[in-house]
């Protein structure tokens, strides 16, 4: 008991901040119907389908992976109910939350933890992630776990966190397809340590359990695949569409200032360190290097763009650790005997953020979540041709 207690004394403000998050979610959720994406993709793999037809069926669309799906197949196979569905959402979302947090407080302070939270709070995509049965927030889960795992394994490359890191990268694999820029970017980052004797040749390991787990997906895909990828919906490579993203992901005007200035803070300020020990390093290089080779490819293949702005929510907790260590850097430059200005510098830049976060609100990505579907008649009679009489589209809104 004395435990117990104990471990409430010392979590007891992780718990409120994430029992205080889970409440909200399930409360915004109570009034969120499903809307057309959410039902005629995500819902229309495991509706009415068992799990062999389910993986069959995401085989044959190649920009769907199984991850989020085989996680989702059991939630819905005991109920349909909306909130119900979200919840893998949403404690995906909590996890990502953790992890990035975990990173933040060994890396920068304990204290770290609350302008990852605001952070994270603040930025309109997260709330759009959270709330929508569809695979992003199992990315972003796997994006923060496997960068909490690659530096506990940097730290000790034993046995146990090479086999964590080895079914971090795996999950990373299966989340989404810019989950293997991630993994071939951390490859790298390891690569160059082994070049310069900062660790052995068993780096490699984890990358050839992941290898292994997931050539019979792309095996399968390529057999069963029926798009056409030689045609594709992205943006053009512009710099102000990569701009644009950032921004986004940013979350708001002040959150994009801090992350732009911990970028020209690196660039003109420090080279980057031969250990590549703090996350900060890290976390621009993987963001350069996943939009590098998108760009690139982009430019070559302009018809085939991947530049498509949800692709890249997968590199959101890189972005939180890159701002949230430039706050941790100007502090402690700044920092004097007197704890209370540092206190007051903190409570001044959350008290901010949440200024330009409400100013920010009507943030154009988030307006899907305000544009619902409402009148379901009107799209049961567009709907009421479909050859497929089991479309999950069809049979959610019978249902209403």
């Amino acid at each position: 008991m004395n435990s117990k207690l104990q471990f409430f004394q010392k979590n007891y403000i992780n718990l409120l901040f994430y029992g205080l998050f889970f409440t909200y979610c399930i409360y915004k959720s109570i009034n969120l119907d499903f809307w057309y994406d959410e039902l005629s993709w995500t819902l229309n793999f495991v509706h009415q389908k068992s799990i062999f037809e389910m993986l069959h069926e995401l085989s044959k669309k190649i920009y769907n992976l199984p991850g989020f799906y085989i996680i989702l197949y059991p939630f819905y196979q005991i109920s349909h109910n909306n909130v119900w569905l979200r919840l893998p959402s949403i404690i995906l979302t909590i996890l990502a939350i953790f992890y990035t947090q975990k990173i933040a407080t060994k890396y920068y302070g304990k204290h770290y933890k609350f302008i990852v939270w605001i952070l994270y709070l603040f930025t309109p995509l997260l709330h759009f992630i959270t709330l929508q049965t569809r695979p992003y927030a199992f990315v972003i889960f796997c994006s923060a776990y496997s960068f909490y795992i690659f530096y506990q394994k940097q730290e000790l490359s034993n046995l146990s966190n090479q086999i964590k890191y080895g079914i971090a990268i795996t999950l990373l694999a299966y989340s989404h397809w810019f989950g293997c820029l991630l993994i071939a970017g951390y490859g790298l980052i390891d690569f160059y340590l082994f070049l310069t004797k900062k660790q052995n040749i068993k780096f490699i390991t984890p990358y050839i359990i992941c290898f292994f787990s997931f050539v019979p997906w792309i095996i399968a895909t390529f057999i069963n695949n029926i798009y056409d990828i030689s045609s594709y919906w992205g943006e053009e490579p512009k710099l102000k569409t990569i701009l644009n993203i950032l921004y986004l992901i940013a979350g708001n005007k002040l959150s994009f200032i801090v992350f732009s200035s911990s970028l020209i803070m690196i660039f003109i300020k420090k080279r980057i360190k031969n250990t590549y020990i703090d996350p900060q390093h890290s976390a621009i290089f993987i963001i350069f290097f996943i939009l590098s080779i998108v760009s690139i490819y982009s430019v070559i293949n302009n018809s085939a763009s991947l530049i498509v702005t949800r692709y890249f929510f997968i590199f959101i907790p890189q972005c939180i650790i890159l701002s949230t260590s430039f706050i941790a850097e100007i502090i402690h430059k700044i920092k004097t005997k007197n704890q209370h200005k540092t206190n007051f510098l903190l409570l001044s830049f959350c008290f901010s953020l949440c200024i330009f976060a409400i100013s920010d609100s009507q943030n154009i990505y988030t307006k899907p979540l305000a544009h619902r579907f409402a009148n379901y008649q009107k799209l049961i009679n567009f709907y009421k041709d479909d050859a497929q009489q089991n479309n999950v589209l069809l049979w959610f809104l019978e249902q209403k």
